[in-house]
């Protein structure tokens, strides 16, 4: 891929993180999964696991050059 489809990607997906970190449309409910669980703290850790992909996507495609 050229280096405008990576850039494309990269906005795409910093838009996709900032709407489901602002999340606003989602209903707050008190469900426990797995007996312990609560739904919110899965929801911010999918959510920071996807942020933490979106990095090293961004780390090793658009950083990936010394520019020193």
């Amino acid at each position: 891929m050229n280096a405008r489809a990576h850039r494309w990607i990269a906005s795409i997906a910093f838009a996709a993180l900032l709407v489901l970190h602002v999340d606003a449309w989602r209903a707050q409910r008190v469900v426990v999964y797995f007996g312990w669980v609560p739904e919110e703290l899965l929801y911010r850790l999918a959510w920071m696991l996807l942020a933490w992909a979106f990095i090293l996507y961004v780390c090793e495609v658009h950083w990936r050059t010394d520019e020193a």
